[in-house]
């Protein structure tokens, strides 16, 4: 799995709490305006994000993003996503 660093200046006096605030924030929001821009799919922004593909459309929702799976091709081909990615972490885990 590759990383991904994003790097933001973060006065000193900003607590600890606040800081892990705004790195999920960040997170959320990255996700989120790829998953808009329709640069990845619902199964692997769920991914991105370690949510199933349920609660990230619960996510969706709680910010009021619509939406609705395309089709069934479309969801059959977001959960054979989340599939070989649950695959590929259980190899790197046991390596």
């Amino acid at each position: 799995m590759t990383r991904l660093h994003v790097d933001l200046n973060i006065p000193d006096t900003v607590s600890d709490a606040l800081r892990e605030a705004l790195q999920q924030e960040a997170r959320e929001q990255t996700v989120l305006a790829l998953f808009r821009r329709g640069a990845c799919s619902a199964g692997v922004a769920a991914e991105l994000l370690g949510r199933s593909y349920a609660n990230f459309l619960e996510f969706l929702r709680e910010r009021g993003v619509d939406y609705a799976p395309g089709n069934a091709q479309d969801t059959a081909a977001d959960e054979a996503a989340l599939r070989w990615m649950d695959r590929q972490a259980d190899d790197d885990q046991s390596a």
